[in-house]
């Protein structure tokens, strides 16, 4: 079990993880609008790759608001921070679905290996 913290630096530390959690987020948003972009040709690598990107940015958000949940006992922002997490989970999980379309597609058309996808953060 990590030592406590005194209030004033847990509460710092929750607040840098839910801003970096929220900069990841908003990098993966990003990603997506361009993978997404019907108006931009993208050979299927390039949009797989997009894809990636966003998914390495929504794991690393979620893994901030786990640590996030982990450093708060307020009910409210607990409640708060499962949402969020839920709706990350279904973007993550939609992502995800993406990718695997891409990669059936994709598969033998010619014979280059596929990247892989990003590990999940450890669980903490």
């Amino acid at each position: 079990m990590a030592p406590s913290l005194p209030a004033p630096a847990t509460e710092r530390h929750l607040a840098r993880c839910v801003e970096q959690a929220a900069a990841h987020q908003t990098r993966a948003l990003a990603w997506l609008r361009e993978a997404r972009d019907p108006a931009t040709p993208l050979s299927p690598a390039r949009r797989r790759a997009l894809l990636l990107l966003a998914l390495e940015h929504l794991l690393l958000a979620r893994h901030l608001l786990q640590r996030a949940r982990k450093l708060t006992h307020e009910a409210l922002l607990l409640a708060d921070l499962a949402e969020h997490l839920a709706r990350l989970d279904t973007i993550v999980a939609n992502t995800e679905r993406r990718l695997d379309t891409l990669d059936l597609e994709a598969s033998g058309t010619d014979g280059t290996p596929l990247a892989p996808r990003p590990p999940a953060p450890p669980a903490e």
